[in-house]
């Protein structure tokens, strides 16, 4: 939570997040994820810019680095409700969903963080309901829009989520509607993922590399919960 709202401050004071202040430097992963500027560029900026946001118009204190992201937990349970009914047309079914997730410590843990986590769950299941959405109407953007603000969160969820959503549209009947409007926003959002992409290639470029020794194990495992 902290690196993310040291990095926020820098936004609000300087626009853009420097992992230096004029006080204090601030780096979780050994300077892998910073340019020569120490410009943040391994890790994207939205949850940065989002909790900046939330600093200019409350202030900045605890509570207002983590009220974005208390806001999409509760999101998150909205949506897993109509995400549920949609699929199954069973009220109760998504009722109990909801109730799963309310009765989860772990996403209430997570749901109040200031970080990436809470973002990632409300807009995989926005791009979830917006891929059910094509079926019915093709040129809906609502998938393109959600995915690429799910990129600009964290890369691996925008990967895993579109990847399933493919795998639906290509192997399940029920899908199959969605696959040609799917294939057609897909490219959407690789281009528009691309500068990115190779903006921060250098760091997750270093961070994916194969290990040199059993040694580091413990601390690309250490990596993934960051």
């Amino acid at each position: 939570e902290g690196d993310t709202a040291v990095f926020a401050r820098t936004i609000v004071e300087r626009g853009l997040p420097y992992a230096w202040d004029g006080r204090t430097f601030s780096e979780s992963d050994r300077g892998r994820r910073l340019n020569a500027d120490l410009l943040l560029v391994g890790t994207p900026w939205l949850p940065f810019y989002v909790t900046a946001g939330s600093f200019v118009l409350l202030g900045e204190s605890a509570f207002s680095a983590r009220f974005p992201f208390a806001l999409c937990g509760v999101a998150s349970v909205a949506l897993l409700y109509l995400l549920v009914l949609r699929l199954t047309a069973d009220r109760r079914a998504a009722l109990a969903a909801a109730a799963l997730l309310l009765g989860s410590v772990q996403f209430l843990l997570y749901a109040r963080q200031c970080r990436h986590y809470p973002m990632n769950a409300a807009l995989t299941l926005v791009v979830l309901l917006g891929f059910l959405r094509l079926r019915e109407r093709p040129r809906d953007p609502l998938f393109a829009i959600a995915a690429v603000l799910l990129y600009h969160t964290h890369p691996l969820p925008a990967a895993a989520t579109l990847g399933a959503a493919g795998a639906l549209a290509v192997l399940h009947p029920t899908f199959r509607p969605a696959l040609k409007p799917y294939c057609g926003w897909l490219a959407v959002v690789v281009l528009l993922a691309l500068p990115w992409l190779w903006v921060s290639f250098g760091g997750w470029q270093e961070n994916s590399s194969f290990l040199a020794s059993a040694g580091e194990l413990p601390l690309r495992l250490a990596l993934i919960g960051i």
